[in-house]
Order: C-alpha cells, then sequence, then structure tokens
C-alpha cells in the first residue's frame, strides 16, 4: 500500500482496523498536522454497496460543523483507494471507558450525555440521521471532550446485518425496535440509542444481552427496559425518566426530537427535580409508586385494544417473519438479485443548494440516482460561481431510484441594484466593491445631506439587475464639507492627482517645473509628469465653495 495519499498525506503507522476500512495516523505535509486517514479495504473497493456506505459517511460528515463531531477535512480517491482524513483525537472510545471503569459517577455520565445528544442536535438539524450511536463509535479525548464519529451506517445495511451475526454484535445492543423490524430509521431510532448509552453509562452494562444477536433483537421487541434506580438507588428519577421515554417501544412515545432530549438532561440533575414521579406510559401503570402518565394524541381503539391482547408468542412470530422478509428483501436488493430488481423505488431528492459539485454528486448517489455528465448553468443571488444552485428536477421533488439528475451550476453572483441616495458613503461604497462594481466618483457640497453622503447616482439605478462578474460602472456624487482638509498627492501621476482633487471639490492648478534644472540622475528618480510638491499641504484645510485651490508641482 501506498506510504503517501494525495501527494500530501504521509501514513504512519495503523491506528485500527474495522470491517470496511483501516486507520492510519498521518501528517498533513502541507499543514504540518497529525490526521487520522481512513481507507477503504482493497477487497471491498470494487463493492458499491461498500464504496456507497463509505461515500456517505463522508458526504454525511461533510454537511456538519460541530465541536462534538469529529472533523472531516478531505475526501477522495486516488488510483481506485477511497479515503477520508478526518480530524486525529488523542483518546480511548466510550466503551474502553466503560470496560476499564464500569458504571460511572451520574455526573459525568449527564456530562458526557450532554456533548453526545448535543452532537446529534446538530446532525439532525442537518438531515443527518446517524443510525449507529454506540460507545465504540463515540471518542473521549483526555481532556474529557466528547467526539462522535462514524456517519456511514445506510439504513439498508442496518436491517441486512441482522442476518449477519459477524458484524451485528457491535450494533444490535443499540438497536430501536422499530429497526429490528425492518422499518425505517428516524430521529427517533437514534433517540433510542442514546437512551440505551446512557444507561450503559450508569451500570456499566448494556440492558439487553443474550448468546445470540437475535435474541437481543427480541429483547428489544418484547421487553422493557430494566430500572436503572434498582441497580443504583442514589440515581435520581428525573434521570431515570429520560432513559425511559428515549427507549419506549413506541418511537412516539419518545422524545419529539433531540433538542427535547438535550433540555431534559439539561436540569436532569437539579435538586428541584430530585422527587419527580416516574414516567409511566398509559399501556405500562404500575400501581406501587407514584406515576406520571404520558398520552399519545388519540384515544385508544377498542379494536387496537383487543389485538394488543394477543399473545406475544404470536405477536413475535409475525414480527420475526416479517423481520426475515425485509431482511432477505433488503440483501436481494443490495446485491442486485431477485425480482426486487423490477421495482422501482421512489427517492427524495437531497438539498444540494450551494454544495460543490463533488458534494452534490455524492448526495445523489448516496440516495440512489444518477449525476449527469452535464450541467445547465444559470445566474443566481446567492450560489457563487461554480456551485450548485439546485437540480432540474427540483429538490426535495420524490422520483424513482436510478433516474438521472441535472445538476444547475452558478455561472457568478446577480446583484439587483439599489436606490443609494441618502445612504452613508462608505456603506455604500463598501458594498459595490463586494459586487465589484465600478464606481467613479464625484464629490460635492450641499446644506441637504450630511457629510459623506450619497446624493445623487447614476449609470446603474434603482431595479437594475447586473451579473457581479463582469464590467458594471456607477456614477455616485457624495456630499461634504464646505471645508476639507487637502488628502497626499504627492508622488501620483499629475492626471491622477488631479482627478482625485476634483472628485473632492478642489480647485487644481498645474505648475510645471523647468526639468533642465535637473541632473539626469535626479531626473531618473523624480520622473516626469509626477507631483514632488503640492501645497497646501496634505491635512490643511481649504475651502471647496469656488475659492480653494490646491497647486500642484512637477517636472
Amino acid at each position: 500500500m501506498k506510504t503517501i495519499i494525495a501527494n500530501r498525506y504521509s501514513l504512519l503507522h495503523k491506528l485500527g482496523e474495522g470491517g470496511m476500512a483501516d486507520v492510519y495516523l498521518a501528517i498533513d505535509t502541507i499543514l504540518n498536522r497529525e490526521v487520522a486517514v481512513k481507507i477503504l479495504r482493497g477487497d471491498l473497493a470494487t463493492d458499491p454497496v461498500a464504496v456507497l456506505r463509505f461515500k456517505r459517511e463522508a458526504t454525511a460528515a461533510l454537511t456538519l460543523n460541530h465541536p462534538n463531531i469529529v472533523q472531516v477535512y478531505d475526501v477522495g480517491e486516488e488510483e481506485g483507494q477511497h479515503y477520508i482524513v478526518m480530524e486525529y483525537i488523542k483518546g480511548i472510545t466510550l466503551k474502553q471507558l466503560i470496560s476499564k471503569r464500569g458504571a460511572l459517577d451520574k455526573q459525568e455520565a449527564v456530562d458526557i450525555m450532554k456533548q453526545l445528544v448535543g452532537a446529534m442536535v446538530h446532525a439532525h438539524k442537518n438531515n443527518v440521521v446517524h443510525r449507529d450511536i454506540k460507545p465504540q463509535n463515540v471518542l473521549i479525548k483526555d481532556d474529557g471532550t466528547v467526539k462522535l464519529t462514524d456517519f456511514g451506517i445506510a439504513l439498508a445495511q442496518n436491517v441486512a446485518q441482522l442476518t449477519q451475526a459477524d458484524a451485528v454484535l457491535g450494533s444490535v445492543h443499540y438497536l430501536a425496535p422499530e429497526i429490528a423490524r425492518g422499518e425505517a430509521a428516524s430521529e427517533q431510532s437514534d433517540i433510542y440509542a442514546l437512551g440505551i448509552v446512557f444507561y450503559e453509562l450508569l451500570s456499566g452494562n448494556v440492558p439487553y444481552q443474550g448468546e445470540a444477536p437475535v435474541q437481543v433483537a427480541m429483547k428489544h421487541l418484547r421487553e422493557e427496559i430494566p430500572s436503572i434506580r434498582e441497580f443504583n438507588p442514589t440515581i435520581p428519577q428525573s434521570v431515570e425518566n429520560i432513559i425511559i421515554i428515549a427507549t419506549a417501544k413506541n418511537r412516539i412515545n419518545r422524545y419529539k426530537n433531540t433538542s427535547a432530549m438535550a433540555s431534559d438532561i439539561e436540569t436532569c440533575l437539579d435538586p428541584m427535580r430530585a422527587h419527580e414521579a416516574k414516567v409511566v406510559f398509559e399501556n405500562l401503570v404500575k400501581n406501587d409508586q407514584p406515576t406520571l402518565v404520558l398520552k399519545t394524541n388519540d384515544k385508544p381503539d377498542p379494536k387496537v385494544k383487543q389485538k394488543e391482547q394477543l399473545s406475544m408468542d404470536r405477536l413475535l412470530a409475525v414480527s420475526l417473519i416479517a423481520f426475515a422478509i425485509v431482511s432477505l428483501a433488503a440483501l436481494l436488493f443490495l446485491t442486485g438479485f431477485g425480482p426486487f430488481n423490477s421495482n422501482v423505488e421512489s427517492v427524495t431528492i437531497p438539498d444540494v443548494h450551494k454544495n460543490t459539485i463533488e458534494l452534490a454528486k455524492m448526495q445523489l448517489e448516496n440516495e440512489g440516482l444518477v449525476p449527469a455528465s452535464t450541467y445547465k448553468y444559470d445566474w443566481s443571488y446567492d450560489v457563487e460561481k461554480g456551485k450548485v444552485i439546485g437540480v432540474v428536477e427540483g429538490i426535495g421533488n420524490k422520483i424513482d431510484s436510478g433516474s438521472e439528475v441535472t445538476l444547475i451550476i452558478s455561472e457568478g453572483l446577480l446583484y439587483k441594484v439599489e436606490n443609494y441616495v441618502g445612504r452613508d458613503a462608505d456603506e455604500v461604497l463598501a458594498l459595490l466593491e463586494e459586487k465589484g462594481v465600478k464606481v467613479r466618483i464625484q464629490r460635492r457640497y450641499t446644506s441637504e445631506y450630511p457629510a459623506n453622503t450619497v446624493i445623487e447616482q447614476a449609470g446603474l439605478v434603482e431595479g437594475d439587475e447586473i451579473k457581479t462578474s463582469v464590467y458594471n460602472e456607477i456614477r455616485l456624487t457624495i456630499s461634504m464639507l464646505s471645508e476639507m482638509e487637502v488628502p497626499n498627492v504627492e508622488g501620483l501621476s499629475v492626471e491622477d492627482a488631479e482627478a482625485e482633487l476634483v472628485s473632492y471639490g478642489f480647485l487644481v492648478e498645474k505648475i510645471r517645473l523647468d526639468a533642465n534644472e535637473l541632473s539626469e540622475g535626479e531626473l531618473a528618480i523624480i520622473g516626469i509628469g509626477v507631483v514632488t510638491q503640492q501645497y497646501p499641504k496634505e491635512g490643511e484645510p481649504v475651502s471647496i465653495m469656488g475659492d480653494g485651490i490646491v497647486e500642484l508641482y512637477y517636472y
């Protein structure tokens, strides 16, 4: 294997290896810093599913920027070798910390959860569902900072993993019941995993264990989570309530979003919540303790309630059969076999607005769409040149998986000219400079406006639409005081000096000196047509009411 990636990253030694990729410590030779480089295993480089997952991790991480998420610096492919360059974290995984110390103190556990949930609030706000939250994917820096990593798990792979005992052991302990049944992952699935991690931090063990992954999955489906307060009675009920809500079997009963969970964790150790009643959902009320009943919005249907009385064995059998069918379907879909090849899945076109072309292509590919080889070009009010405005088919629209999607690329920024009269001149000049507009200035005294105010504009008027990357010129007249300090124009050409002084409202008198009085050496130093002296000097006040004259001396 190459020891230099992209002529920039020098691999030092292997940090670890996983089922799909190996991670190396490397030096970024340009920025002279340590980085972690994740490289897709060579035997998987031709596996489209593995490459898709690897690209998905890169795409997801590139959209995130949070102090508790491992930062991705670079993504690429070189000679068939896919790699991701990430922030290098010196520390251990959260799993290693739990294995070493067992149950953590409740304050330390809450501090870790605040950071971990905060990371997921940011991810969810950016429409990224992690799908594989577990202590193995959480790094702890030496200073206690939490860093969440590995955003590469796909929903289809989560379904398929339950049929692969060697691939599921790391994830099944944190798997939401709906995922085990083959349903789609969601923010609530991540919330469930966060609840399991919280339990593990406080107890030192996962709540559900079994000899085989399927046994663990069955417990997620049918068994309520053990009481953390039975393990440690000093843990406040307010803390246990967070675990109960987060790990509710029905995702409707869980936190609406991670922001709500974060708010609950923020105050869970407050003394005012020390005697909080235990959360028990309506169909799970016990009579031997105070309860806080949480109801769903809909009243229970008697028919539904009757169905819920079916024996657990029958319900479990139906669930496992359904799960097996969904798992087989996922495997057939991923491998391209079976009748599923003829079914066309509907997918949503992702939001590629303002992204680079490369990132937009990766987003489309991750959704099973095909980026067109040609682009459409247009001008944009908010997307800089060379980046993606959108797609011809429309962001957010649903189309068939495998469809070709055409990116719309920005040719440059558009700007709609405003009415600048009455506005501060410095503010207007800075704005126009940013938009690439050439400004020609004339200054004039007026008693109607404060000094340094735009009093007239010409060339471009309000409502004109201009392309900022082409030449545009506007003429502005700016108000000035009746008396102004003379600027320094010595060293400028006579023409430039005169133009600057006139723009301020001064009258100019040019006085040419006899060049014969100078030696050739002096003339070479001073130059012909260059202002050598001015009068009045820089900073001296001069009236601009018609009698303020600035004299320019030159050879």
